[in-house]
């Protein structure tokens, strides 16, 4: 029996919960966050902080996955 990891980047934008999870199996978040990259996900930092940001959140548009999820912090 083999073990395997499935990563997950969350979005970090207010009220967004967009996530995406790795399509092909990537042993690091960065692996993952370079093939993020290509389908318009960004970093940047905020507050001090960096934030992962889907591509609406990234291009400041307020998108449908906003509306209906409810607000929930993260520390």
């Amino acid at each position: 029996m083999t073990a395997t990891q499935i990563l997950l980047i969350r979005c970090d934008g207010p009220g967004c919960v967009a996530e995406w999870g790795s399509p092909a199996p990537a042993d690091t978040h960065a692996e993952l966050r370079a093939h993020l990259r290509t389908q318009g996900w960004a970093r940047r930092r905020s507050g001090g902080r960096v934030a992962d940001l889907c591509p609406d959140c990234a291009e400041g548009r307020i998108g449908p996955h906003h509306q209906d999820a409810p607000y929930t912090p993260r520390a």
